[in-house]
């Protein structure tokens, strides 16, 4: 039991058992014990039953409502909150909304965060993860602000009977107060009418206050999908190698080529990640059955032999988002190594990304490029700084290189914001 804006709420109910028939108490109690013996209370969600145990004491509970029953939430939504039970200990409650209604498992209590975690995850996974409206909070002072708006009974709370919990065990009979109750009923009554309007305006009120809340987590959440639309988008480059760690890997087998194996001469070759193609071209005595590097004769003047190279698992440690540069520094930067190693180069960026999200359409904040630099000089490839300058651009990425006819090239992509 927690107890929320002065008043008892019961969670940890078992709502996998449908309203499909009117049933009487002593049936709901024999439903409520096929599925645990010690079942005793129930409380009511549209067309779910809620069951759940009083430890042996429902008189205690008598008062008490069910909170993941009574909650105005979306009609898909997921969450975790950390709460205080009568006592002060701290527990986490898991809540699981799918087309309006709980799920089985979707009201659960667990004494430890990383347990309530796990549930949270299963549930998302079990629904395919297609619930976007998540909450998590893990501190009890910040789930009762967020709880306390929604949970509004009333000044006379003894006439809503909405999620309030039901007795199952069976009383012992005693004389009906006829006399009293008729009383009672005139009362309510007269004062049903005198309390009517009053009634209405507090619907009123409460419905104003729920679109108001709505409106404002609608747009707190554009808010954030606007000023951080990075969180959208994957960053390829920072799972991929520098490109110093790439270029190491290409040409400690590149330049270990032979120039000739069994007279046939070497055309050009390829590097593409972890593979490494190189043609060969067929001089005057050459070995047709020798070919080199057991390779696959493709015409009588050409022959092509395949390498496997080893994986690089070798990610990038920065350059995430904030430190990209922009689409000009970046050209510059580029534009100027071309310069200095004297090659020529070619760039193209593409218009950002753009995807919806909540019906909110987000761009990505770079632009997605693709470069080439050729003509390198056999010399520039074996100096170290010239691929440091290369890897030191962030967001640029190495994904092939060729030599051909003792010159060489190479290609890749390059990430760079828009401003």
């Amino acid at each position: 039991m927690v107890i929320i804006n002065k008043r008892p709420w019961a969670v940890g109910l078992d709502w996998s058992s449908s309203r499909m028939e009117k049933l009487s108490k002593i049936q709901l109690l024999q439903k409520a014990q096929r599925i645990d013996p010690d079942f005793d209370v129930m409380a009511l969600q549209r067309r779910l039953y809620g069951f759940g145990s009083s430890g042996g004491r429902p008189e205690d509970w008598s008062k008490a409502r069910s909170l993941a029953a009574f909650l105005e939430l979306p009609p898909a939504f997921l969450g975790l909150f950390a709460l205080e039970d009568v006592n002060g200990v701290v527990f986490w409650w898991v809540i699981c909304r799918q087309n309006g209604q709980n799920v089985g498992q979707g009201d659960a209590v667990y004494k430890t965060q990383h347990e309530a975690e796990q549930e949270l995850r299963s549930l998302n996974e079990l629904l395919d993860n297609s619930i976007e409206d998540v909450f998590i909070s893990k501190d009890p002072s910040e789930s009762l602000s967020w709880l306390e708006p929604l949970l509004h009974v009333g000044a006379l709370s003894y006439l809503n009977q909405k999620a309030r919990l039901t007795n199952l065990q069976p009383s012992s009979a005693s004389p009906i107060p006829w006399v009293g109750i008729g009383i009672a009923f005139f009362c309510c009554c007269i004062a049903g009418v005198a309390l009517n309007a009053w009634f209405e305006k507090q619907a009123e009120r409460e419905s104003a206050e729920a679109a108001r809340i709505a409106r404002l987590d609608a747009e707190q959440r554009k808010n954030y999908l606007l000023e951080h639309p990075e969180t959208q988008f994957p960053q390829p480059w920072f799972d991929e190698p520098l490109a110093s760690a790439q270029a190491t890997v290409c040409l400690t087998h590149m330049l270990a080529l032979p120039l000739v194996v069994n007279g046939w001469l070497i055309g050009d070759a390829d590097c593409v990640k972890k593979s490494l193609s190189v043609t060969w071209e067929h001089q005057p005595q050459a070995d047709f059955l020798q070919l080199p590097f057991n390779g696959t004769l493709k015409t009588p003047q050409q022959a092509v032999s395949r390498h496997s190279l080893p994986e690089l698992v070798t990610p990038r440690k920065s350059q995430k988002f904030p430190n990209l540069l922009t689409q000009l520094v970046a050209s510059q930067y580029l534009y100027q190594l071309t310069q200095d190693v004297g090659g020529k180069l070619r760039l193209m960026f593409q218009p950002p990304e753009r995807k919806t999200v909540q019906k909110i359409e987000v761009l990505a904040p770079w632009n997605k490029g693709e470069w080439e630099l050729s003509l390198v000089p056999g010399s520039v490839i074996r100096n170290e700084e010239f691929w440091n300058s290369l890897s030191d651009i962030p967001g640029l990425t190495l994904e092939k290189v060729s030599y051909k006819h003792e010159l060489w090239s190479m290609q890749g992509r390059i990430y760079a914001k828009g401003k």
